[in-house]
């Protein structure tokens, strides 16, 4: 609630400044003898542009960013309830597109990044026997083989 009152403070204070700047440009202007709706409107048109002025400072400031979303985000909800249908196909699109990223992330994590449901997985080992008289072809272990290496560790 603080800085909502700090905001509004600034608020005013920028716009008496300005009005400030209209009003000593548009007494100069009286001095000199123009008409007071000729002197406001000469010290307007030096002046520039109040609105860009006011948007220049508030970037200055620094806070216009998050101003620029809360309306982005006011300016999108006014269209989507303005316009039901479009808003279930833009939520049910959201649904299936989310979903389907889920579901695929979850596939490639438990295939390709933790495909077994061990501790320590990665030291799991794979023994093979290679036989060396008649075919030399690699065979898989058996629970015999295992036992045998098991002796043979000790």
């Amino acid at each position: 609630m603080k800085l909502w009152w700090l905001w509004r403070k600034r608020e005013k204070e920028l716009e008496k400044e300005i009005q400030h700047h209209l009003q000593m440009a548009a007494s100069d202007r009286k001095e000199r003898g123009a008409t007071f709706r000729e002197a406001q409107a000469e010290a307007r048109r030096e002046f520039g542009n109040v609105g860009l002025v006011r948007e220049v400072t508030r970037d200055v400031w620094g806070s216009r960013w998050l101003r620029d979303v809360a309306e982005d985000a006011r300016y999108g909800t006014r269209m989507l309830l303005k316009n039901p249908g479009f808003t279930i196909v833009v939520i049910l699109s959201l649904a299936l597109g989310i979903g389907a990223t889920t579901a695929m992330f979850s596939v490639v994590y438990g295939v390709l990044v933790n495909p077994y449901p061990y501790a320590n997985s990665d030291r799991m080992v794979h023994l093979t026997v290679q036989q060396t008289r008649g075919n030399p072809s690699l065979s898989t272990s058996t629970d015999h083989n295992c036992n045998s290496f098991g002796r043979l560790d000790r």
